[in-house]
């Protein structure tokens, strides 16, 4: 996470810090108190050190603040020597530091070398006077309940004062250190016990708990205490962990409000972890949440500035399931990650390849699966190859789901072959991939396709079965290559995936005319012999003709269909012959409950014509409508012979007839067809519908039961 910095304030005094290392280097970044204060509180500010002056016992660092005004900073920091084991003894739990052991040189006993904090004078009981000035390096000896016996004093070019060796007792307030419980007590002096002295500030007691987890702190400090605001101010990386029981209780009832309480605290948070399970990650995605906010609203509140940007460094990060994530969200988040093995959801091929553009090369070596890649284009899924490979992802996929378009048409086929080429750069194997698809159109005309290929790989197979397991619609669209290539000697690939495939799902067959495309005049219907290759559709009910040259189509399809059909229905352009051809093909020992001519929209050539032949299936009800080029006068003379001819015809199974007539033509029927007229065994009603009239012709219901009973 990066802000704002703050406005550099007054260069601070130098301060005493004590280092158990050297740890200390030019370009080391340290948290420092800056000179600034607003309304009591410590500002802290981050700053690099740039300077460094050693001497025998210590080291003078020089900072700067990083960002801002570049406020000054001076720190002594005394070099740590032999530890003794009195310096390792640890208070109410904590381990203290800061005491400094020196051997003396009349080795008597080990002494500590501190530095006045504070102007001290003293008279023994001998009359001699000893004076402490601020900043005076002295070693002690002797440790008692409240204070030190005074040894030796330590003088600027670092050689030692042999002077007296007992100016005796002098409180412990003039220099950071406390006595601990373990030290001897004098036989004339009572043991007692004492908090920490006033000098011992908050913010030195929050140095010494901010290496503290937030679980940690809040067993030993209440909301109100004074040190854990400051301690958790000097915080600059949080783990949400669950991995072991206290901090799995601790985060898990950590509520959305009291994580975003506590991000308000953690101004300086530089990083933050999480340690999740696998089946219960959920509620540490939204701890992270409410706690990255609630940093943001705590670095508004701030003098420095609001926070800019947040960012994800998540080197380790393996795994990510997500869904419906934004592609350039899952980009940053996962742009850091240096062992990425697995993204879930499912997306467009486009924006996985957005996603993953967002990450540095190498950065997808050990990359083995990605969620489902939704088909859309090739572009994209070239874009989703360049993307992969250039990071990396090299033959180093072990599982690999491919959605099928929703619409398998012509130029899907170069979709499918792009998808095959990504395959054979990324994946193990051919074999690790998984295709699945939805309901959607599948069409026909495909297998004529210039792409189409004369060796099909083991996805492109898998790919076109598919799509027709799960096609609820089988198209077979009239367009160019019908005349310009040899559709009645389709190549062998083409003929060993059709005899594979399977249509169970299909409800709804189709022939169709290509969209802008101007049929060639004086030529006969194509005839597509990859129909013949195809297996039945045992659940299609509807058959669609449209086209002036859809009749052969029609016909190939209409013997794949089931013995019981609800529907055919004739596109206004469909002449009379290929009407009659589809219907024989169809059989006459199928069952068809309806057959519309010039349904939509309104229409139909010769509509009353081809109806006459007895190797058609029993139909039950006829829609005709009749063409929209005749005059009123005529197409009135049109319905009433055709009418006449069709309910004489005896046509097998028939009940109903229904004709949709304009307005106009209505009118001009007059008396020849009027309402309760009778024609044959039909009773003709009218009915209006809107701008226009239906004349229905009913099989009266003593004929019907004649005809139906046994």
């Amino acid at each position: 996470m990066r802000s704002a910095s703050s406005d550099a304030a007054s260069q601070a005094s130098p301060e005493l810090m004590y280092c158990r290392s050297p740890r200390y280097r030019e370009g080391t970044r340290v948290l420092m108190v800056s000179a600034k204060r607003e309304k009591g509180r410590q500002q802290w500010v981050k700053a690099d050190v740039y300077r460094i002056r050693e001497t025998s016992g210590a080291m003078g660092l020089r900072m700067r603040e990083v960002g801002g005004l570049h406020e000054e900073f001076y720190m002594v920091v005394i070099k740590e020597s032999k530890t003794s084991p009195h310096a390792q003894q640890e208070y109410e739990g904590f381990r203290w530091v800061g005491k400094k052991p020196v051997h003396q040189d009349h080795g008597s006993t080990e002494c500590y070398e501190v530095t006045i904090r504070r102007s001290w004078k003293a008279k023994e009981s001998d009359g001699q006077q000893i004076s402490l000035s601020k900043g005076t390096r002295v070693r002690i000896r002797e440790r008692h309940s409240s204070g030190w016996t005074l040894g030796q004093v330590v003088k600027p070019d670092d050689t030692v004062d042999d002077g007296p060796q007992g100016f005796g007792w002098f409180p412990d307030k003039l220099t950071h250190l406390r006595p601990t419980p373990a030290m001897t007590t004098p036989a004339n002096k009572k043991q007692q016990t004492r908090q920490v002295p006033d000098e011992f500030s908050d913010d030195h007691l929050a140095s010494v708990f901010s290496f503290m987890a937030p679980r940690e702190l809040s067993t030993l400090f209440s909301p109100r205490c004074p040190i854990r605001t400051p301690t958790l101010h000097q915080q600059t990386h949080v783990t949400i962990d669950c991995s072991t029981d206290a901090d799995h209780r601790f985060w898990s009832k950590t509520t959305s409000r009291g994580a975003f309480q506590l991000g308000k605290l953690l101004v300086t948070l530089t990083a933050v972890s999480i340690v999740q399970s696998r089946d219960d990650r959920w509620w540490c995605l939204d701890k992270l949440m409410a706690l990255v906010e609630g940093h943001a609203a705590g670095r508004q509140q701030m003098a420095e500035g609001s926070l800019e940007t947040i960012g994800w460094l998540m080197a380790a990060l393996e795994t990510v399931e997500q869904e419906e994530w934004d592609a350039d969200v899952l980009g940053r988040f996962i742009s850091s990650s240096r062992s990425l093995k697995h993204v879930g959801g499912a997306r467009r091929d486009e924006a996985w390849a957005t996603a993953f553009e967002q990450m540095h090369a190498g950065s997808l070596r050990q990359l083995q699966s990605i969620g489902v890649v939704k088909l859309n284009s090739h572009l994209g899924i070239q874009r989703l190859q360049v993307a992969l490979t250039s990071r990396g992802c090299v033959k180093s996929l072990n599982r690999l789901e491919v959605q099928i378009p929703g619409v398998l048409f012509d130029g899907d086929i170069g979709d499918l072959l792009a998808m095959d080429t990504l395959i054979d750069s990324c994946c193990e194997s051919p074999d690790v991939v998984r295709t699945r698809g939805r309901l959607c159109s599948f069409e026909l005309s495909h297998f004529y396709s210039d792409d189409f290929p004369a060796h099909a790989s083991p996805f492109f197979k898998t790919a076109i079965k598919t799509a027709a397991c799960c096609a609820d619609e089988v198209i077979y669209t009239i367009g160019p290559n019908d005349f310009t290539h040899p559709i009645d000697t389709p190549s062998e690939a083409a003929i060993e995936i059709a005899s594979s495939l399977s249509f169970d799902k299909v409800e709804l067959v189709r022939v169709d005319n290509a969209i802008f495309f101007a049929l060639p005049a004086g030529t006969g219907s194509p005839v597509p012999d990859i129909i013949n290759h195809l297996p039945h559709f045992p659940r299609a009910r509807v058959l669609h003709v449209n086209g002036r040259l859809g009749g052969a189509a029609g016909r190939l399809l209409a013997q794949k269909m089931p013995m019981e059909v609800v529907k055919v229905a004739f596109g206004r352009h469909v002449i009379a012959e290929d009407r009659r051809g589809v219907l024989e093909a169809l059989g006459a020992r199928r069952q068809m409950a309806k057959v519309c001519v010039g349904e939509d929209p309104w229409g139909a050539v010769d509509p009353f014509d081809g109806w006459g032949s007895n190797s058609l299936p029993a139909i039950h009800e006829m829609f005709l409508s009749v063409p929209n080029g005749l005059g009123d006068a005529a197409a009135a003379n049109l319905i009433h012979e055709g009418l006449s001819t069709l309910l004489n015809g005896g046509m097998r199974g028939l009940r109903r007839v229904e004709v949709r007539v304009r307005l106009g033509v209505h009118d001009a029927l007059g008396d020849a067809i009027q309402h309760g007229t009778s024609i044959g065994d039909f009773t003709i009603q009218h009915r209006r519908s809107g701008n226009s009239w239906l004349l229905t012709g009913c099989l009266s219901s003593h004929t019907q039961d004649n005809k139906t009973s046994p």
